[in-house]
């Protein structure tokens, strides 16, 4: 399988792509199809060109048990995914010859989502920490405090613990597009916050 961008960069969407061969890795392969757009296992890397199928080598076979490998594929027309769970677990129980094998179909977009919570809830907690908008309200009344030692700790060392923390998570909120957008944002509306804070404040 061809990724899309490679189909529109390197073969120019050429739509009689389908069934010539390609040589990888000194092997030849035919093309049987052109995946959509952006579909990778993970965000953190750019999309593969090719598409092999795996287990081609035989140290590559790994045991029956193993559960390490995840699938990827599209419905036929008019499957459910109840049906498709189905199968795939008979094709499992089969294989393994474990009745007590079970097996979990899901869309692809809404794994994607699920995976994006964990990260979604570390970014909240760095803005909260790092006094980004909307969560910067509680800043001014700490550096408000009877010492100016309350202005030092908040300032330069409570604060710089969120975006600390961000630069930890970083490869984390990259599995997401989504995240790495809201991080982008908060820190602009932030900055904008603060300089016309600077501006206007009169004290």
């Amino acid at each position: 399988m061809v990724s899309w961008e490679a189909w529109t960069t390197r073969y120019g969407a050429d739509s009689s792509l389908v069934g010539r061969s390609v040589t990888l890795d000194g092997a030849p392969w035919t093309i049987i199809g052109v995946l959509p757009p952006g579909l990778r296992i993970d965000r953190t890397t750019a999309a593969p060109a090719f598409w092999v199928p795996a287990l081609q080598d035989t140290y590559d076979i790994p045991e029956r048990r193993n559960r390490s490998y995840r699938t990827v594929a599209r419905l036929a027309p008019g499957a459910t995914f109840a049906a498709a769970t189905q199968e795939a677990a008979a094709i499992v129980r089969s294989v393994s010859g474990d009745t007590t094998v079970s097996t979990r179909v899901e869309q692809w977009q809404h794994d994607q989502g699920r995976d994006a919570r964990g990260p979604l809830l570390l970014l909240l907690a760095a803005a909260g920490k790092s006094a980004l908008v909307p969560f910067s309200g509680w800043l001014p009344r700490a550096m408000e405090g009877p010492t100016p030692s309350s202005a030092v700790f908040y300032g330069a060392i409570s604060v710089h613990l969120g975006a600390f923390l961000l630069l930890r998570v970083s490869p984390i909120l990259d599995t997401s597009i989504w995240l790495s957008v809201a991080v982008t944002a908060l820190g602009l509306l932030t900055a904008m916050f603060g300089t016309l804070a600077g501006v206007l404040w009169s004290s």
